[in-house]
């Protein structure tokens, strides 16, 4: 099997098996950037034991984004997932490693489906049916369908580690190394509760950020929506208090910046880590604010290491552009009121700001928690001054 952007010829025993240079293969393979060739395929019989050499020329067909991919198959064997239930069945825990390759996601292409490829997940659901305590190692680069993980014991989301993950991934689960990280993504419970799911992929060649500031975790909130696994979420072995913060002013000055502290406790049996999220909430007082904003949103975080039963008072330093919002202005104002003599137009305002970073004065609460959805403490600082 073989894909390239260029010409390419694979000989295998010095027969010619694969011949993109006679027989150019169509455009539309999602290597390269979108400029591979859809895959060619020959079938080879091999005698295990036998060296077999194999001969690969290439030709490129540009100066950018040219290559060749060649790779192979095994024979499909006969009810492999049935036999992977037997195994299980036979086992006291059941460890499930499920994922995507770089066959379905990679740098230059969309994945085409939310679900894990193949019968992935009716493994899933047939190896939890075995009454076997179930494990299950998400080997995949961005979120997948996990309408599963509430049948399993545990779900690990290990993301693509590289050429160390097993040695990794058997030292998380037989409890020598902390399970430390946390989500850098929100996991919906349906693909249609993304906030970009009305926008992507577009049409006419054009791909509307419809979801502007409410994106990720923002627009979760913002639509009252509860995912699956929220930004930010995480757990170890071990648990962790927080108490209340302190703040280094109860009033914020633009040009100046905020200490907030936060003790944090290992309330555990062991040694481990959180991380500490602090999320700014402005708080609607004398009326709603200027511009559209989200619930809240991340301004400073730290990862703190404890071990059990210590405490450690966490730093998080907050400035101009923790509170600050993106005012774009009405750049097209002056042009709609000429063309229509300010018929039918909204009430301009009383002050025309020009784009920029703004702070709005007003009261905002600051939000301490491990995760999006998970806010332990808080505390309120104002903000004096125009708008």
């Amino acid at each position: 099997m073989a894909q390239a952007s260029g010409a390419a010829r694979v000989r295998v025993g010095g027969i010619v098996v694969l011949d993109g240079v006679s027989n150019p293969p169509p455009p539309g393979g999602p290597e390269f950037f979108g400029m591979g060739s859809q895959d060619l395929v020959a079938t080879v019989h091999l005698d295990a034991g036998d060296p077999t050499e194999v001969d690969l020329t290439f030709t490129a067909a540009n100066d950018f984004g040219y290559g060749v991919r060649v790779g192979f198959r095994l024979p499909e064997v006969s009810d492999l997932l049935g036999r992977a239930v037997e195994s299980a069945a036979a086992a006291d825990v059941a460890i499930v490693v499920v994922g995507t390759t770089r066959e379905w996601e990679t740098e230059g292409h969309d994945r085409e489906e939310f679900a894990l490829p193949g019968e992935q997940p009716e493994l899933i659901r047939r190896v939890v049916a075995t009454g076997r305590p179930t494990v299950v190692v998400v080997n995949a680069a961005s979120p997948i369908d996990l309408s599963w993980c509430d049948g399993v014991a545990a779900t690990v989301q290990c993301w693509f580690g590289g050429q160390e993950l097993g040695a990794a991934i058997a030292d998380v689960l037989t409890g020598a190394a902390e399970p430390g990280g946390r989500l850098p993504t929100t996991i919906p419970v349906r693909i249609e509760h993304n906030p970009s799911y009305d926008n992507f992929p577009g049409e006419n060649g054009e791909v509307r950020y419809g979801e502007s500031v409410f994106m990720g975790y923002r627009g979760y909130e913002h639509r009252a929506i509860e995912p699956r696994y929220a930004f930010g979420h995480g757990m170890g072995y071990t648990t962790f208090g927080f108490g209340e913060p302190t703040v280094s002013a109860p009033t914020f000055t633009s040009g100046h910046s905020l200490m907030v502290s936060v003790p944090v406790t290992n309330t555990g049996a062991r040694a481990g880590s959180t991380v500490v999220q602090c999320y700014v909430a402005p708080v609607e007082r004398n009326g709603p604010p200027r511009l559209v904003r989200p619930p809240k949103e991340l301004k400073a975080f730290a990862k703190v290491r404890l071990d059990a039963g210590a405490t450690e008072t966490v730093e998080l330093v907050l400035d101009d552009r923790s509170f600050a919002v993106w005012d774009p202005g009405e750049p097209g104002r002056t042009e709609l009121e000429a063309r229509h003599g300010g018929v039918g137009l909204p009430q301009q305002s009383a002050e025309r700001r020009t784009p920029g970073w703004y702070i709005d004065p007003g009261s905002y609460q600051l939000l301490i928690g491990s995760a999006s959805d998970a806010i332990h403490t808080h505390t309120t600082i104002d903000i004096e001054g125009p708008r």
